[in-house]
């Protein structure tokens, strides 16, 4: 007979990242009355363990460089997580977060859950995201541009 909480506490060990899931809940605008779909926080600092499925497959295009890779997150099983949750998840080892799309989820095991994940975007893509949602987007918005942005500053 298999002891599941011993099972469970032995997968936990290997959590060293930290997850926060978000998803798109209706809002009603008190002064418009108009209801939009808002990304909402529904559970955060949630013990984790990222793991990569694939390789990253690249779509460098001329105006945009596009790097998808799939990922496969461990999580505690209670935890309710649909398809297309936005997933930011820390990485203990380099303190760097990294925002996926939940797919699916298969139904989770009495000791854990795996949610198939997808990235989308490259660390550019990331930092302008995160200037866009402060409102102070910057003119650097292509590679070559920060480039020769980050030339021209050196030169002085």
């Amino acid at each position: 007979m298999i002891n599941y909480r011993r099972h469970r506490r032995a997968i936990e060990r290997m959590y060293e990242d930290r997850a926060m899931i978000s998803r798109h809940e209706p809002v009603k605008d008190p002064v418009t009355k108009e209801t939009k779909q808002v990304l909402q926080p529904v559970y955060e600092d949630q013990a984790c363990k990222l793991s990569q499925t694939s390789l990253p497959r690249n779509g460098q295009t001329e105006a945009q460089n596009d790097i998808r890779f799939d990922a496969k997150l461990f999580i505690a099983p209670e935890l309710e997580i649909r398809q297309g949750d936005v997933i930011s998840v820390t990485r203990k080892a380099t303190g760097q977060a990294e925002t996926f799309s939940a797919g699916k989820p298969f139904p989770p095991y009495s000791s854990h859950q795996e949610i198939y994940l997808t990235a989308k975007g490259g660390r550019d893509a990331r930092l302008e995201r995160s200037a866009d949602s402060r409102g102070d987007r910057h003119h650097l918005e292509h590679p070559h541009d920060r480039r020769n942005y980050i030339r021209a500053g050196s030169a002085r």
